[in-house]
């Protein structure tokens, strides 16, 4: 469960890992259709991603008639952990969806900061 939380706080906290060739030698313009296209990507991809999760989530949540009987662990003891796995992981995803979005929503309002023309000398 804390594994499956951890991407939606790193995302969240904006922490993730990346790759940063292109992104640290390009200029504003050319960072912000980068953060464009990675925030859409990201969010095409935690979509596909929860509606995989969704799916799982069910087959192990229902029954073959369609009635709620969660997916057990065949042991002796036989908890419902393999269902109550697969619930926490589409959780997760569904809230980096939700991010995902948000992320995509202020890089497409995001607009070029104009350069700086103070050079720090008295007037």
């Amino acid at each position: 469960a804390t594994f499956a939380l951890g991407g939606p706080v790193a995302l969240a906290a904006n922490k993730h890992i990346r790759v940063r060739v292109l992104y640290d030698s390009a200029g504003p313009s050319l960072k912000r259709w980068l953060d464009r296209f990675n925030d859409l990507v990201t969010f095409v991809f935690c979509v596909a991603m929860s509606y995989a999760a969704f799916v799982m989530f069910w087959d192990s949540a229902h029954n073959p008639f369609g009635e709620w009987s969660l997916e057990r662990s065949g042991t002796s003891w036989n908890p419902p952990f393999p269902s109550l796995a697969k619930g926490m992981i589409m959780l997760a995803l569904m809230i980096m969806t939700l991010q995902a979005l948000l992320h995509l929503i202020q890089s497409l309002r995001a607009r070029a900061t104009p350069p700086s023309h103070d050079r720090g000398g008295a007037a």
